[in-house]
């Protein structure tokens, strides 16, 4: 008895863990059962559809087609793709067995998550609110959970700073890419830049001193918040700064993929590592039908550098960051569906 209940719950178990559908050879699927079927029609080259019908065609190797309807069965799998349910006349693609079957609908460029209890029991959006209407406590209990196990979120940041390099204050912009690896962790990589004239000429024979400087750094960051409308994280960025001094007075031509260009004299340049610890600060402004959601950003984070200066002074390129500007959250196709269900 006891060995009896271990195998069922070890079974129950099994089953509610997301299993995939068969891939394989092209074949006409006429009952659902047959899901399951790895065996082929070694004679069938090809199955698609046919345009401005409701038929679809079955393309055989010695180079003769036989056409069925739509109506008169359930489906059709591709060669190695996964099989696509057809209902009213749409065309479903299967991706998941259990916990529930589950289904993408493309529409243009964009994509719909749907689900059935049963291969052939009525579609329902993939939403939170049909999901709990139409599962028992356990199977939503496991979709929920697998939901956010593979929820993998990609934020977008586009903004403007102020820094302070050599006793000046410089305005820029940066952008910074983050996946998350979980819920709460990401990384990514991190640019910024600003460029600006100043009366400092540091000993050099310069008409015009302009300082322009670059960042690239690989960020990690961890959220300490994340609630419906803020979220809060605190992250380091490791990377290099690279700062050049030149002058506006005087040219010199230089070689691109474009040919010669005249740009401004290159008297000097540092090169630094960069450590920059930080916070980040983001309020959701609206959400769209689709992903993904947009979030007004701050930023604040302090720059510390090491290396040699040709010009200036290691502590006169440390400094306070602040920044604001626009991000996108999300691109997470795993997620539930956002969409209102009728």
């Amino acid at each position: 008895m006891k060995l009896f209940i271990l195998f069922y719950f070890i079974l129950t178990v099994a089953c509610l863990n997301a299993q995939s559908p068969v891939k394989g050879c092209p074949k006409i699927i006429y009952h659902s059962y047959q899901l399951m079927w790895e065996q082929c029609d070694s004679t069938i080259k090809k199955v698609g559809t046919t345009s401005f019908s409701n038929k679809l065609y079955i393309r055989y190797k010695d180079g003769s087609k036989q056409y069925v309807s739509e109506d008169s069965i359930w489906g059709i799998r591709r060669k190695n793709d996964y099989p696509v349910r057809i209902v009213d006349g749409y065309f479903y693609e299967l991706v998941q067995l259990s916990p529930v079957y589950k289904y993408i609908k493309r529409v243009g460029k964009y994509t719909d998550y749907y689900f059935s209890a049963t291969p052939d029991s009525p579609l329902y959006r993939y939403t939170q609110e049909q999901l709990q209407k139409q599962t028992d406590s356990a199977t939503y209990y496991e979709i929920v959970k697998e939901s956010k196990n593979n929820r993998h979120e990609l934020s977008i940041d586009l903004y403007a700073l102020n820094t302070s390099l050599l006793n000046t204050d410089f305005w820029g912009g940066g952008l910074t890419m983050k996946y998350y690896l979980s819920k709460k962790w990401g990384t990514g990589f991190s640019l910024a830049g600003a460029e600006r004239k100043i009366p400092e000429t540091f000993s050099f024979n310069i008409g015009i001193p302009t300082i322009t400087y670059m960042e690239i750094g690989w960020l990690n960051q961890y959220d300490i918040l994340q609630a419906k409308k803020l979220r809060v994280g605190i992250n380091i960025i490791n990377g290099l700064l690279f700062s050049e001094l030149r002058d506006k007075s005087q040219t010199e031509s230089i070689r691109t993929r474009y040919g010669r260009k005249n740009v401004s004299k290159l008297i000097a340049t540092n090169y630094y590592y960069l450590l920059q610890p930080g916070i980040d600060v983001a309020y959701k402004l609206f959400s769209f039908r689709y992903e993904p959601d947009f979030y007004l950003t701050f930023k604040s984070g302090y720059r510390l550098v090491f290396g040699n200066s040709n010009y200036g002074s290691n502590k006169e390129f440390n400094g306070s960051v602040f920044a604001a500007g626009m991000s996108l959250i999300g691109f997470d196709k795993m997620q539930f569906s956002k969409r209102k269900t009728k």
